[in-house]
């Protein structure tokens, strides 16, 4: 009972980011094959494309104020007016940095959508780079109000599915998929600043270039960390898109997709765990923060080690509902497996642990590091290993990141007694 007591609050945000992590599953599982059947595994492997750029400006922009805004606001969440001054500074620099990076992505247009129709889908997918500038979940996870969060991103991925269902009716209405997912996100954004301002009394003030230069430069370390460990699985995609075909880039696409969400059903132990820790570092100190975080490790394995045995055991079932055309993701699902133990537990011991005990320049090092091992890796061996390459690179690139986020934890340590 006493534990219970004590983490009611993780609890209740751990168990919000699952259902949202459920759907996060089984919304793919029930579109991905509605999709791949309408418009087919080349038009599938162009959309995934274009949508990753979409997300890495996503990446670029989050500019790692998801852990280091989501910190601060926890350790001073009883200041409105403080809370206040930082979201409107977070959110002026996002959108700022949201507008240059999709003005770089037109100019460099006739280089990088070299598909038919590559280009009107990037340009219908900005709905997603700047709806996800205004979705603050930052604040919400600094506030540990994580059930606003899920509300807001469920809303966005029902509206997607919704929209998928009722639209995409012929193979070349692939082109409206990115668009529909705008609206969905636009949608969120909205939903969620409403909710911000009646729960929290968040007023957006104008915010100063110093203080979002300031806001900026703060935050730079974290930025290599957060955007490096998910640029490099995201450029995964990009790279072999010069290397191999547009269905077999799908196809990869389908099997990272699936790995990725497995993962996710373990992520929120470390995405309820952030603001607690940071606040418990405040106020008690580092010995009993890793004592929570060595726990929340064990848990993590455990449940790392039981998705992927249900994983092997329903693979072939689950790449089946998605068509034969896709049972080529199995074996790369296979080299993949390392993802969901080793990724879970980077996220745990990089984010939640180092960040919040004021290492952000040793993970953006070890980040930096095993991320440059993966391109360098997916480089030279894509002419000959082909899709297999991108995979074995993430599984590679995560078992480096773990080894690295441990030693730097052991320092923290040793340095602690």
């Amino acid at each position: 009972m006493n534990f219970l007591r004590n983490y009611k609050t993780v609890i209740s945000n751990f168990g919000f980011l699952s259902i949202l992590n459920v759907l996060d599953l089984g919304l793919p599982i029930v579109i991905i094959p509605f999709i791949t059947q309408v418009i087919g595994n080349e038009n599938f492997g162009i959309y995934i494309y274009v949508l990753l750029w979409a997300q890495n400006i996503n990446l670029l922009t989050q500019y790692g104020f998801q852990f280091s805004a989501a910190k601060r606001i926890s350790q001073n969440r009883d200041d409105l007016q403080y809370i206040s001054r930082l979201s409107s500074n977070v959110l002026a620099a996002r959108f700022l940095m949201a507008s240059i990076l999709v003005a770089l992505a037109l100019i460099l247009s006739p280089v990088v959508f070299d598909s038919p129709g590559s280009l009107f889908m990037f340009i219908t997918s900005l709905g997603i780079v700047f709806g996800d500038v205004f979705i603050p979940t930052w604040l919400f996870q600094g506030m540990e109000r994580m059930k606003y969060v899920t509300i807001a991103n469920a809303t966005t991925k029902c509206l997607f599915a919704l929209f998928v269902i009722i639209f995409i009716r012929r193979t070349e209405d692939y082109v409206y998929i990115l668009a529909l997912n705008s609206v969905g996100f636009l949608f969120s954004a909205l939903l969620s600043m409403i909710l911000a301002r009646k729960q929290f009394g968040l007023i957006l003030v104008k915010p100063q270039l110093k203080d979002i230069l300031v806001e900026l430069k703060d935050g730079f370390p974290l930025f290599g960390s957060t955007v490096g460990i998910n640029l490099y699985r995201n450029l995964n995609v990009i790279i072999l898109h010069f290397f191999v075909s547009d269905a077999a880039v799908g196809v990869y696409g389908l099997a990272e997709k699936v790995i990725k969400a497995c993962q996710a059903l373990i992520m929120p132990i470390s995405q309820a765990l952030f603001p607690h820790v940071s606040l418990k570092i405040k106020q008690e100190g580092l010995t009993k923060s890793l004592q929570l975080i060595r726990n929340a490790s064990l848990i993590i394995v455990i449940l790392a080690i039981v998705g992927c045995f249900c994983l092997w055991l329903f693979g072939d079932i689950l790449v089946a509902i998605v068509g034969d055309d896709f049972y080529e993701a199995l074996p790369l699902m296979y080299l993949m497996y390392p993802v969901i133990l080793f990724g879970s537990l980077n996220f745990l011991l990089g984010f939640v642990g180092l960040i919040n005990m004021g290492k952000q320049k040793q993970f953006f090092y070890s980040v930096f590091l095993s991320g440059t091992l993966a391109l360098l890796f997916i480089l030279i061996s894509a002419n000959h290993l082909g899709v297999d390459s991108a995979a074995i690179a993430m599984s590679l690139s995560e078992i480096v990141l773990t080894i690295l986020c441990l030693y730097h934890l052991f320092m923290v340590k040793n340095n602690a007694r």
